[in-house]
C-alpha cells in the first residue's frame, strides 16, 4: 500500500532529492564539460586547431611526443612543424584535432 506525502515532509524525487535540488544537480551536471577517451598515437602527425590564452586561434600541424598532467589539466607535448619546436598545448583549449593519415577527427 503506497503512503501519501505527508505536508510536512516535502515531495521527493527519486533520488531522494527534493525537487529544486534534483533541478540544480542536473543543471550543474550538463554545465560540465564531456570528458572523453580519446586514442592518440605518440610519433603520428596531426593538424590541430587550437585557441591559446588570448583567444587567438591557429592551425598547426604536429607531431604528439606525449601527453602530461598539470595543474591546469591535460596537455599534448608535441613538436610543433608551424613553430620548428617543441611545444606543450592545453587540452581544453584544443578547437579540433585531425589524424592527417586517415582525415579522422580525433577531438
Amino acid at each position: 500500500m503506497k503512503r501519501a506525502a505527508s505536508p510536512a515532509s516535502p515531495a521527493r524525487t527519486s533520488n531522494n532529492q527534493p525537487p529544486a535540488l534534483a533541478k540544480r544537480t542536473r543543471q550543474a551536471k550538463t554545465a560540465q564539460p564531456a570528458h572523453r577517451h580519446v586514442d592518440l598515437e605518440y610519433g603520428r602527425l596531426y593538424q590541430l586547431t587550437y585557441s591559446d590564452a588570448n583567444g587567438e586561434v591557429s592551425e598547426r600541424t604536429i607531431k604528439l611526443n606525449g601527453v602530461a598532467s598539470r595543474r591546469h589539466g591535460q596537455c599534448l607535448e608535441a613538436y610543433c612543424h608551424n613553430a620548428r619546436q617543441q611545444r606543450t598545448f592545453r587540452v581544453d583549449r584544443i578547437v579540433q584535432l585531425i589524424d592527417t593519415e586517415t582525415g579522422e577527427i580525433v577531438l
